[in-house]
């Protein structure tokens, strides 16, 4: 028996689908454990949420009230984690579909061995410029402009240390970006 169309009324009444980036959980003595994470966003009528990894990557739909609004939603879960876990919660907050075409559009397939390919996701358009005008070493890495942040390719062992990764860890941009591996971007997707 033939399905009928899957998109349509049903497409236009479907929540839209988010994915968010704590930082700074679980490094540093700051542990919110996953399994928690899901429940705390659950009870506050987030649906469908999943985590990757114990970094707090999720994938979720924001209850319906805030639905069509990252910035609420943003809000919504920086303040359900900082009430949650005591800590001033950054949370970096995109459309599922503005990733995926990010994604898509990346540059590198799967990284050799020796090499980390990562999107930088970046909130802050001023910061995004900055960020693309550093004058690296194209022998050690490479990013490029992306359309929810920046495209970054740098060998393993130099993601902390590297030209590149001592300009996102300045005061002014930390607080604007954060940093996922590509691969990790596709499993969330998943």
């Amino acid at each position: 028996m033939p399905e009928g169309p899957t998109s349509g009324l049903r497409a236009s009444v479907r929540v839209m689908r988010m994915l968010a980036f704590p930082r700074g959980i679980n490094v540093g003595g700051r542990v919110v454990p996953m399994a928690r994470l899901r429940a705390l966003l659950e009870e506050a009528g987030f649906t469908g949420v999943r985590t990757v990894l114990a970094s707090g990557n999720l994938a979720l739909d924001p209850p319906t009230a805030i639905a069509e609004d990252v910035a609420a939603v943003r809000a919504e879960l920086e303040r359900l984690m900082s009430a949650e876990w005591d800590y001033d919660a950054i949370v970096q907050v995109w459309p599922a579909e503005a990733v995926e075409r990010a994604l898509e559009d990346a540059l590198w397939d799967e990284a050799p061995p020796d090499v980390h390919h990562y999107l930088v996701l970046v909130d802050d358009e001023e910061v995004r410029a900055r960020l693309l005008e550093a004058e690296l070493d194209p022998a050690v890495e490479e990013i490029v402009a992306a359309e929810v942040g920046v495209y970054w390719r740098v060998p393993k062992g130099l993601t902390t240390k590297s030209a590149f990764a001592e300009k996102t860890s300045s005061a002014r941009v930390k607080k604007h970006v954060t940093t996922r591996k590509l691969d990790t971007i596709v499993k969330l997707l998943a």
